[in-house]
């Protein structure tokens, strides 16, 4: 008896940890489709693009999918254009209101001038910082390098390569580590372009191009959204949607050509059976002589069907009945289902449908403002993570170059770059600067200010936490309030002293100042706006409304 308690209760055990178990951990669930390239033993990053083909491949493929899709690149750009749209502000915080000043009118100057950004002469900051974002989203990465004239050359990834035999360098897909560590030491890049279909990549067709200078500074920078940490490339964004993307695009050129072939002039012809089997010889020698009184009334009925156009009658052999044949292309189905296939593209890119159609008609206001804010969180995610691979890099490399062109910046430099650690941190920090990434107006400006008011008025939020929600800085704010304020309110004083003395006037300063720069309604002050008369007046025919 003993034993057989023993015996059922490991049974009992056994059927308890296979329902404690993970689903997702039993390897023969017959309900799940089989995964492959899935190790069982655990795998990093890069081994899922383990051949440098694979990776290729997967950006070819993207391109294309960039070029020809009829809504994928379409969407792509609207992400893009989103996120920049006129580009990031430069903001230097130097600690030196003048040296910021100056920094500001200097790169207004390089910024907009592609002599100094581009090796070619052809692009200007902002179009580089989309060319940037766009091959990040699209190839998976991109590469800059900056160079001796001070531009900076940005390197596709189909450009960077590892040689097609094994060397004693640890290079992965053209980058080169140093061994044992994650340190990048350079970059293996294609001398020339080379012939796409050749497979072999010598060793004499790369250069390399080291990651550190001399100075210890870094010499290229990876613009990539990597999500895992020994993940060597970027990977393109399309690709857990090249399926449902292929596959619409396919759907729909299918369903564009069948509505076509529908909505050409068919008819269905039905011969009774009592039809006469002549009229079928007589089809044969259509276009021939026609040597009796039955061929020639078919050559007559046939020509109908050639020359068939709108308005047109056409008449039935002996015992053949004409009915037109019409089709439901496409069918109610197709549109919900096409829908749903846009709707998971625009999911992998942070689009939902409303922006990825540019077509709020399927919702209300409200879902419309729900999915744009919450696209915007994601555009301000992907807003932060470029700004530290491409922008803060970007501008240090052209203030080391402005450096070498103004001994004043160069002598700022040097208090940060050769500082010893004992030596107390400087006031004044070249390199100290921000970047303000573009935000997007108010979806209804009135009330969503009249919020704010209600939130900051009851403390149900802080001028800090509520600025951080709006993409700026509090302090920044109320600093340049107050500044922007006193520049007017100290110019104003000034004029009206002017006006006082010229015209004998016997009004205050204060009063002439606030005629001249009357400041903003102040806090819980009700404002009340009327439209013109023009505008409230009904007409007096309604249908003319």
């Amino acid at each position: 008896m003993a034993r057989a308690r023993a015996k059922s209760s490991n049974g009992m055990d056994s059927v308890l940890q296979e329902r404690n178990d993970y689903l997702m951990a039993n390897r023969r669930n017959a309900q799940s489709r089989r995964r492959k390239g899935v190790p069982s033993q655990g795998a990093p990053a890069d081994y899922h693009y383990r051949n440098q083909g694979d990776w290729l491949w997967m950006s070819e493929l993207a391109w294309d999918m960039y070029r020809n899709n009829m809504i994928l690149g379409s969407i792509t750009d609207r992400a893009v254009e989103n996120q920049l749209q006129g580009g990031f502000a430069y903001d230097p915080q130097t600690g030196d209101a003048k040296l910021d000043q100056q920094l500001k009118e200097w790169w207004a100057e390089v910024s907009i001038d592609p002599r100094q950004c581009d090796p070619g002469a052809d692009l200007a900051f902002r179009d580089q910082e989309e060319i940037a974002l766009r091959a990040s989203l699209v190839s998976g990465d991109i590469v800059g390098v900056p160079l001796e004239d001070g531009t900076v050359d940005l390197i596709e990834g189909q450009q960077i390569r590892s040689p097609s035999r094994p060397t004693k360098e640890a290079i992965v897909h053209g980058f080169e580590y140093v061994p044992g560590t994650r340190r990048l030491a350079a970059i293996w890049v294609l001398k020339d372009d080379v012939n796409p279909n050749s497979r072999q990549i010598r060793k004499q067709d790369l250069r390399p191009i080291q990651a550190w200078d001399d100075d210890g500074e870094k010499s290229i920078f990876h613009v990539a959204f990597k999500k895992r940490t020994r993940q060597t490339r970027g990977i393109t964004a399309y690709a857990p949607l090249f399926d449902v993307a292929g596959y619409n695009d396919d759907v729909q050129f299918l369903k564009m050509v069948q509505s076509r072939a529908a909505s050409m002039f068919v008819f269905v012809r039905k011969r009774a059976t009592n039809f006469d089997p002549a009229y079928l010889a007589a089809e044969t020698n259509l276009g021939k002589d026609i040597s009796s009184d039955r061929d020639s009334e078919y050559a007559t009925n046939n020509r109908q069907y050639r020359e068939v156009a709108a308005g047109s009658s056409i008449e039935g052999l002996p015992g053949e009945e004409i009915q037109p044949w019409a089709s439901n292309i496409p069918n109610s189905e197709f549109f919900e289902h096409t829908k749903l296939l846009l709707t998971f593209i625009g999911v992998n890119l942070g689009m939902p449908l409303v922006l990825s159609l540019m077509d709020a008609s399927e919702t209300n206001f409200s879902g419309y403002r729900g999915a744009v804010d919450q696209a915007r969180q994601g555009f301000r995610t992907n807003q932060k993570r470029f700004r530290e691979k491409f922008h803060r890099p970007y501008m240090r490399f052209k203030l080391f170059k402005l450096g070498e062109e103004d001994r004043s910046i160069a002598k700022r430099i040097d208090q940060i770059v050769n500082r010893s650690p004992s030596a107390s941190k400087p006031k004044i920090n070249i390199f100290k600067h921000r970047w303000i990434p573009p935000d997007w107006p108010y979806i209804e400006p009135t009330k969503d200010a009249t919020a704010d008011l209600i939130r900051d008025a009851n403390m149900l939020t802080s001028p800090r936490r509520r600025c951080q929600e709006r993409s700026c800085d509090w302090d920044d704010i109320f600093t340049e309030t107050v500044d922007d304020r006193f520049k007017a309110l100290d110019y104003s004083l000034q004029q009206s002293q002017v006006l006082k003395e010229k015209y004998n006037l016997d009004t205050d300063l204060h009063t002439l100042a606030m005629i001249l720069a009357p400041m903003p309604t102040a806090e819980r002050t009700n404002v009340s706006v009327q439209s013109s008369a023009a505008e409230t007046q009904e007409p007096e025919n309604k249908n003319e409304q």
